[in-house]
This record gives C-alpha cells, structure tokens and sequence, in this order.
C-alpha cells in the first residue's frame, strides 16, 4: 500500500464504532457477488475483549488479481459510489486480519491485513476444484474495552445490519435474489445465533414526490408500514450508495404504538453524498432540512391515510402545547408536531420568542408595524409571568405541614442569595416575594437568609452605624 495505514486509520476512522466492521465486510462481500455470509464471534467473556475473535466468511468471487489490486491500494475504486477506504477500520480494533480466499475455484490466496501490511507478501496455491469464497479472521483486540457489549450480540448486529442495508436488501429481493447473512456469537460458553434473509425485508410501496431537490433529480419514497404487538419502531432514512443513513423525523415519545414503520428516501442527488469513512452524510444543512422537511411532509400525509387516528392525536399534542404554554402559541413548528419532541419544539418556539424581543428592544425607533408587534410580544410577556406565579402558588399550596421552614423560604426566595436592583430582569423568575406583597418586586437591595452584619453593612454602604 502507498500509504502508511496507521496514519490513515486515526484519519478516517477516528470516530467509528465496531459495528462498522460488519457493515464493511458485509458490503464487501455482497460486491463481491456473495449470497451467504457468516459471521461468526468469539471471546471467553465481555470483560475480556483482548480474547475476541471475529471470523467473516462468505461464498463471494474471492480475491481475483484485479480485487486483491484494489484492495491492496486505497482510493482504488469502481465508481463514486465506492470510496476504497472501508477495509481500513477492521485495524481501528484489531492488530491482524488473516485472510484467505478461494477464486476461479482452483486458486487459493492467504495473506494478512494488518499496519505493515505488503501486497507482495501473499500467497496463492493451485487447489483441487471447490467453491469460491473468502474468510477473514479478526484478533489482537486493540481497545481497553467494548464500546458496549450488545456489539457482540447477534440479535443487535442483525437489527443495525438490516437498517443499514434495508435498500440494497430490498433490491435484491425484487430480483429474486436470495442473501442470507447468519450471525453467531459465542461468549462464556454460551451461543446465540440470528439470520438475516432476504424474505426478511417487507413489500414496500413506492411513492413518487413531486418536490426535486435539484433541476434533475426525481425523489421516490419507499415505505412499509405493519401492526405488531411487539415494540414500535420507525425508521426514516435516506439510501446513499445502497447503503441507509437515517435522519431524524420523528422522535421515539412520538412512535405510534404497535406499529413497525420503514420510510426510505431515493434519489440520484444522494449519490455520493457520504465523507470517506462512510460513517456520515455529506449534505448541507440547508439541503438536509428542506430533505427533512419533504420527507416529514410526505410521512405525514401517509400516516394520516394508513392510521387516521395519528392525525388526531396531532391535534390533541397541540392543543396541550398551546394550553400549556400559551404565550408561545403561533412559534411552534406545526410541522414538526407529532414528530419532534416536545423539548425540541418548545426550545425552537422560545428562542422565536427571544429572538422577537430582542429585535424589538434594540429598535432605535418603532415602525407602527414594530409598535404593534411589541405590543404582542408584551402581553405574551405578561401571559408567561401570569402563568409563573401560577406555578409559585400551585407550590405552595401544595406544600406539607411537615415541609422544613426553609422549604418555603426557597420557594419564596432561594436562601443565601442577594438580589440588586439592577439585575432584576435577570431574577425575576426567582425572586418570589411578591407573594407576600408586591410592593417588593420594587427594591434596592434582598438579602435572603444572610447575617445581621451583612444587611448592616448593605445599609451603610460598608461605613458603621
């Protein structure tokens, strides 16, 4: 190789996770025109990673002269939709990947992967005729620990597999093209085993959106949307390359219950929008939210007609925002509810809020348009402080005869802390003796819970009395 590999690990794979090693052997495998892969793992306990062994075998074309030359050299690549880096992250975790290949059914290649790995040192023997394939054996664990243990656990692997690899999946299956990937983890003695098939991936229908993103490319939206009685679950993802990169549309408090639901957006304008470790998409952001935002559009649209009962539970979300927080009714995204969380959409409302205020009290001179706009933003103002006080005297009331004195003191005015004048916009959210007398919410200086030697020295501005 041309490039010194170490290097290049920490370069494009300094964020990765070990799942990754799945996903590129698995797209290696399948370009290699595999339809049975095995992956099969190995360690004496999840606290002894150092004793994990990863073998990935599959029945693909094996490492022909011209595969092992791209192999052999990075950035070697077929077309844009490769990025001839992906082999590179099985050294961000292991010290060595021995690797022997069966190709043109009589031809055997071994060789090892590893930091001072030489193209020249391989090699190929003439065997007796057999079946194409490749095996790849992982060991010499480099990290302290797992990132997390459900890396090794086969269920695990299929789920992150299949969403990776819903498209090209799905793609296979409407060519009748059988793949099957078995996963089997063996750890402290104990095995589990999972299978992935082709017949696995649901019918999708297939929608056409009239939106472009661009002056040439047409968007489709593939989904799938099926009761369970187990755990909802919702995938929304874009298809890059044949493989899937999720995007987040609807957040996990919103997954309509007992529902699995697969939202998966194609489009030639994706093509090649991955950075080189394929680990993340390469979109502008204001590209990704007019993405985000089609895609919601369309979702919504089809959740509404598949379960009309989504809609009003939409309905009920935000008529509970606006009840809840009234002061902030005409912010909120109405797109987004139903699909954002609440936290996001309360957040993005307030700094609109903010954002207003400020705009108008850095005005040097009100437009009538600005003066009736300011007069919105005082009594949403005003509605904000009303419904916090509220909140103090729900509190109180609510209070135990068994509370400590100092309960109330806090809520009333948190003890040991000093309130001045001219920070008062700043506490008026915490300085909650106005509940004794409003004439308070008018002062120099509040002394909570502090010293007579402090309040006397307050009122002589430091001389004596």
């Amino acid at each position: 190789m041309k490039v010194k590999l170490s290097k290049a690990v920490k370069l494009f794979f300094g964020n990765s996770s070990l799942e990754m090693v799945y996903f590129e052997a698995i797209a290696n495998a399948l370009d290699a025109n595999a339809t049975q892969v095995s992956i099969n793992i190995e360690a004496k306990d999840y606290s002894q990673p150092e004793t994990l062994v990863i073998t990935i075998s599959d029945n693909g074309e094996g490492f022909t002269d011209e595969r092992y030359s791209k192999f052999s050299n990075l950035f070697d690549v077929e077309d844009a939709s490769h990025k001839g880096l992906g082999r590179l992250v099985y050294l961000c975790y292991f010290e060595k990947i021995k690797i022997t290949s069966r190709y043109k059914e009589k031809y055997q290649r071994d060789f090892e992967f590893s930091d001072s790995f030489d193209e020249a040192n391989c090699t190929i023997t003439q065997q007796s005729k057999g079946v194409n394939g490749s095996t790849l054996s992982m060991s010499g664990y480099t990290l302290a620990k797992l990132g997390k243990n459900e890396y090794l656990f086969p269920k695990y692997i299929k789920d992150k597999v299949l969403e990776k690899f819903y498209s090209r999946l799905y793609k296979y299956k409407t060519k009748s093209e059988n793949i099957e990937i078995s996963i089997t983890a063996t750890i402290s003695g104990k095995q589990q085993a999972e299978t992935l098939k082709t017949s696995d991936i649901p019918e999708f229908t297939q929608v056409q959106i009239q939106e472009k993103l661009d002056l040439f490319s047409n968007i489709e939206l593939y989904y799938n949307i099926q009761s369970t009685t187990g755990n909802s679950k919702v995938i929304t993802a874009i298809s890059v390359d044949e493989r899937t990169y999720p995007i987040d549309i609807m957040a996990n408090e919103n997954f309509p219950p007992f529902y699995e639901m697969v939202f998966l957006l194609y489009s030639d304008y994706f093509a090649g929008k991955v950075d080189a470790s394929r680990e993340s998409l390469s979109i502008p952001k204001a590209d990704m939210d007019r993405i985000q935002s089609l895609l919601r559009k369309n979702i919504e649209s089809i959740i509404n007609e598949k379960i009309p009962k989504i809609a009003q539970i939409n309905k009920e979300r935000k008529e509970k925002l606006i009840n809840r927080y009234p002061h902030l009714n005409g912010y909120f995204e109405n797109d987004k509810i139903g699909y954002a969380s609440q936290d996001e959409l309360l957040k993005k409302a307030q700094e609109t809020f903010f954002r207003k205020q400020r705009e108008i009290l850095n005005a040097t001179h009100l437009s009538d348009e600005q003066y009736a706009q300011s007069l919105d933003l005082a009594s949403r103002t005003l509605t904000e402080y009303i419904l916090f006080r509220q909140n103090v005297i729900e509190k109180l009331k609510n209070i135990d005869e068994k509370d400590r004195e100092s309960v109330i003191h806090n809520i009333l005015i948190p003890m040991k802390n000093v309130f001045e004048e001219q920070t008062f916009a700043d506490d008026i959210y915490r300085n909650n003796i106005w509940v004794l007398d409003d004439k308070y919410m008018t002062y120099d200086t509040i002394l909570s819970d502090k010293e007579m030697s402090d309040v006397v020295n307050v009122i002589t501005e430091g001389g004596s009395i």
